[in-house]
């Protein structure tokens, strides 16, 4: 009678752990369950810093390329302001010989 027992509470005990294990992956999948060992979970937390590092780091490079696209269409609009006063002066000396070549005929 004393086997039969000793038996049947084997049997709770393996069913019991096996429903623990069951239970637990049911409810955290991703394995983030707090009977992790101190090493797995350091290994995650920084797996987790280092997300956040390179988040931060991106924005900060996408920062300074809006920074550069900034100053590269202010450099284009400069060249164009430059070519444009460059085309008034070419057409203002272009006027200022001509006035002189006419004012030279009717001498």
């Amino acid at each position: 009678a004393v086997e039969d027992f000793e038996s049947i509470l084997w049997n709770i005990i393996n069913n019991q752990n096996f429903q623990i294990h069951m239970f637990r992956n049911y409810l955290n999948p991703d394995g983030y369950y707090l009977g992790d060992t101190e090493e797995t979970m350091r290994e995650k937390v920084i797996r987790e810093e280092m997300k956040e590092e390179m988040k931060e780091e991106m924005k900060e490079e996408m920062k300074e390329e809006k920074k550069e696209e900034s100053k590269e269409e202010m450099k284009e609009e400069m060249k164009e302001e430059t070519d444009d006063s460059a085309g008034v002066n070419l057409m203002s000396g272009l006027a200022l010989a001509s006035s002189v070549v006419a004012v030279s005929f009717l001498f």
